[in-house]
Order: C-alpha cells, then sequence, then structure tokens
C-alpha cells in the first residue's frame, strides 16, 4: 500500500477497494517533464493499490463543480498549485471531499493554496524539507515511478558514457569539460549525448565542439529511455539545478547502471551509497554561462573510469 493510499484511508475511514479517487491536473502537462513521469507513477500505483481512479483531462475552463458531480470522488488529488487548482480544492472541500495537493514544484507561489488541502505529496524528502522549511508545510515524500515499458531495457549491451538532454540546467558545460578531459586521458571511451531540441546550441554555446572529440556519439531522445539506457555503462547527471524529482537518476539506477551524478537537489538523496555524488561548487548556477577547469572535473574523470 503506497503512503499516498495510506494518507486517504487515514482521511476517509473506508477501505481502499471502495474508495474513488480523482485525479485532476490544474495546469497544462509536459508529458516529456519529470514531474508528468511522478504524477503517472502516483496514478498507477494507486490503481494497484485497488482504487477505483478517474483521472479529469486537464483544462482551465472546466466548472469544477461538473466532475466532482459526475464522479462523486472520496479523494481529489489536485497536481499543480496555481489559481485552478485553489479552487477546485475549494469546491471539494465544500463537498466534504478529502483533498490532497501533489505536487513536483518547489517554487509553489502563495502558501494560501494549501488552505483546503488534507494532505501534500511531494516526490523527495528534499522536496519536503524545502516546503516545511519555506511555508512551515508537513508533506509525505512518494518516490519517482519507473516505468517498466518505457525505461527497463530487457538485453543490456553496456558501453557508452551517456549524458541525457544537454541543458544549461542539466549542466551542459560541465559536461563539456569532461569531454575535453576524458578524450584527452582516455580517447578509449565513448560518450553518448542523448539529444533534444536545442541541445546543439547549448552545447555550441560552450565554446567547445564536443562533437570533434571523436569519441563523442550522438542520438535522438525518443519516449523509451530503455533504448538509451540498453547501451549505457555510466550514467552522468552533472545537474546544476536543485530538482525534486530526478527521473533518469531513478531509471539508471532501477537497473543496476552506476551513475555519476552532482550533488544538487534530490539527487545524493535517490542515489544513496551507490555510484559517486559530486560536488558542484556554488558559484555555479543554472544561469552559469563559464565552464569548469580540468581540474575541477578531474574527480569527475575519476569517477568514471
Amino acid at each position: 500500500m503506497t503512503a499516498l493510499t495510506s494518507r486517504l484511508i487515514a482521511g476517509r475511514a473506508r477501505e481502499s477497494a471502495d474508495m474513488k479517487l480523482l485525479f485532476w491536473p490544474s495546469e497544462p502537462d509536459d508529458s516529456a517533464t519529470d514531474s508528468a513521469a511522478w504524477i503517472r507513477g502516483l496514478i498507477h500505483s494507486s490503481r494497484a493499490d485497488g482504487l477505483t481512479v478517474e483521472v479529469v483531462e486537464p483544462s482551465h475552463l472546466i466548472d469544477p463543480d461538473e466532475p466532482l458531480e459526475r464522479f462523486q470522488p472520496d479523494a481529489v488529488v489536485v497536481v499543480g498549485t496555481g489559481l485552478k487548482a485553489r479552487e477546485i480544492l475549494a469546491r471539494a472541500r465544500a463537498r466534504r471531499v478529502v483533498t490532497v495537493i501533489a505536487t513536483a514544484r518547489l517554487d509553489t507561489g502563495d502558501a494560501g493554496v494549501f488552505d483546503n488541502a488534507d494532505a501534500l505529496v511531494v516526490p523527495s524528502k528534499f522536496a519536503g524539507r524545502y516546503h516545511a522549511d519555506t511555508l512551515g508545510l508537513h508533506s509525505t515524500p512518494l518516490p519517482t515511478w519507473v516505468d517498466p515499458d518505457r525505461a527497463i531495457a530487457e538485453h543490456r549491451a553496456p558501453r557508452f558514457v551517456t549524458f541525457v538532454d544537454p541543458s544549461a540546467e542539466n549542466g551542459a558545460y560541465v559536461f563539456a569539460r569532461i569531454v575535453v578531459e576524458l578524450g584527452r586521458l582516455h580517447p578509449e571511451i565513448p560518450i553518448l549525448i542523448v539529444a533534444t531540441r536545442g541541445s546543439g546550441a547549448v552545447l555550441a554555446g560552450s565554446g567547445i565542439d564536443v562533437m570533434a572529440q571523436g569519441n563523442v556519439h550522438l542520438t535522438e531522445r525518443t519516449s523509451f529511455s530503455r533504448d538509451h539506457w540498453k547501451v549505457t555503462r555510466v550514467a552522468l547527471i552533472p545537474s546544476l539545478a536543485w530538482d525534486a524529482s530526478p527521473r533518469k537518476l531513478a531509471e539508471a539506477l532501477s537497473q543496476g547502471i552506476p551513475v555519476v551524478a552532482s550533488n544538487r537537489g534530490a539527487l545524493p538523496e535517490i542515489q544513496g551509497d551507490t555510484g559517486a555524488s559530486l560536488p558542484i561548487p556554488d558559484r555555479i548556477t543554472p544561469a552559469t554561462r563559464t565552464l569548469h577547469s580540468a581540474e575541477e572535473v578531474a574527480p569527475w574523470v575519476e569517477a568514471i573510469v
């Protein structure tokens, strides 16, 4: 039984098999984001627990009373913390429905949105500590779910050091220097870049032509991450962001792939004692556009090798 189901039962004093749970995205959804993957996991685990689960199509025009009247839920899980979330929670509370906010975001805005919420669920203890420190809120951490159909490679042939989604906040500039040093010291180690739209421009902005290093290969990211995990020997995650729900890390660890990652956000919590968790200098932020020095990336190269 998940912590979410336990929380709902405690609020309603009913058996999980009898409960009707309504998931309600209050903001436009990007199915490719780590946050969306976490929400899909909550829905999956709630159904696995025996709850009757309905999902409202995200819309800012819908009358909140219509789905509440149609589904007659025992509990509503509102995804997001915007103005629409505030309205949905108030309407549900007026109907004596158990109300839960699920958010993987740290920038939740006005704490008043939580006034009509019976519970708050987040994807990590890191996120929970943040909300406790900034808003004085208690939360229940529920870890990121790994979709086995999309993420788990049935037969692996590990070869590459893999870097997924080169962006500034994901550590593209750190990666660029690591590529140079690996190419200089260990040209026999192949590197795989899993690119998305705009990745080339970000890497070019570093001033280093990573594709000219000779040991670098490029592939396009697909909706099935198992394609790149199948050939990954080491996952490289030099993230600069304070990510509350690091899906790439969870996917790699779930199939025994060693990870070399930064110590930002929830990464150390999820990684635990496996692989290498390395510090990023405080002067480096997601807005930083300067390269690491060779000395600064030396521990990364050592950990990869």
